[in-house]
């Protein structure tokens, strides 16, 4: 398991990745990642078929001016996971909701994905307390 997080506020443009710092980094070699950066490498060394991840995302988001409706997602190789989503419809700033998705990734044997929590809204955001966990399930 390993464990990303990003605890003070961030103001996401839109299609901006979320930027994490090492918690608890993958010593492994499954998990790359660059401190302070938001993509990380996921591996798919396995003698099987493919290498499974679970990861799972919860952070707290905000908008930064007028009302709009907020969205984060994992993106997968710059592909939007349309079944990892988080949504808030926050009235004025500093009115926090917090939101939480995970997904199971499939990597190919030999092969290596790009995983990001990216901004996929329309309207920039605040976000605060981001915490990625990635965990390798087999």
């Amino acid at each position: 398991m390993a464990q990303y997080s990003a605890t003070g506020i961030q103001d996401l443009a839109v299609n901006q990745n979320v930027l994490f710092d090492d918690v608890y980094p993958c010593n492994k070699g499954y998990v790359i990642h660059q401190p302070g950066s938001g993509v990380f490498t996921l591996r798919g060394a396995t003698n099987q078929s493919c290498a499974k991840y679970k990861v799972t995302f919860n952070g707290n988001i905000t908008t930064t001016g007028a009302a709009a409706q907020l969205m984060l997602a994992l993106t997968l190789n710059g592909e939007t996971l349309f079944n990892a989503v988080g949504m808030a419809f926050p009235a004025a700033t500093d009115n926090y909701f917090n939101v939480s998705f995970s997904d199971v990734i499939s990597i190919p044997c030999g092969c290596c994905f790009s995983l990001a929590v990216k901004n996929i809204g329309t309207t920039e955001l605040a976000l605060s307390n981001a915490n990625l966990i990635i965990e390798r399930v087999c």
